[in-house]
């Protein structure tokens, strides 16, 4: 009875061992599937997250932010508000490590069919802001230069629709290519 009862142990933990084994790939997927890799001026991000102090704190330097018609000359750097921007978990490296975008959510911050856009790595240390762009959409590539997600931004500018491609130099993003079509009539 004692030899049956080890056996019966030593099968339920086969099937869990099994089970466990098979489906741990399965939630990995899961989680990485449902990322947003597409971020568009006017529309919401899907799942937002908190923006982090310290990610507000290097906004409220950014040059784009303070040029905009959100702050007027007179306002500290405390003026400007955390609900001014929406933000987003991204994946650049890997599933184990977790950056961000954030993008302008106050209309006072857009341009003519454009507006901006931040990446930022979250290091050991700090946050630190890898791209800046003003686009109307902006898009986290699976190609990577590197170690880093490739990332392309578009806007319509005079009449065209300009795409501009981002590869990480291993400090900061830097223009690699840049493509003009003619907006369609």
């Amino acid at each position: 009875m004692r030899a049956c009862g080890t056996v019966r142990v030593l099968t339920l933990a086969l099937i869990g061992a099994l089970v466990t084994i098979t489906t741990e790939p399965q939630q990995t997927k899961k989680s990485t599937a449902y990322e947003q890799t597409r971020f568009d001026l006017e529309v919401v991000v899907r799942h937002p997250v908190p923006l982090p102090q310290a990610v507000l704190k290097i906004l409220r330097h950014d040059g784009e932010v303070r040029s905009s018609r959100c702050v007027s000359e007179d306002d500290q750097a405390q003026a400007i508000s955390a609900s001014w921007f929406e933000a987003s978990q991204i994946h650049l490296d890997g599933p184990d490590e977790v950056d961000l975008l954030a993008k302008g959510k106050d209309g006072c911050l857009f341009g003519a069919n454009m507006g901006p856009f931040w990446i930022f790595r979250n290091t050991p240390q700090e946050y630190k802001l890898v791209l800046t762009v003003s686009a109307l959409g902006v898009d986290i590539l699976r190609n990577k230069t590197n170690g880093l997600r490739d990332v392309s931004a578009v806007a319509v500018a005079g009449g065209k629709w300009v795409s501009v491609s981002f590869k990480f130099d291993g400090q900061k993003y830097q223009q690699s290519e840049t493509k003009t079509e003619e907006w369609p009539d």
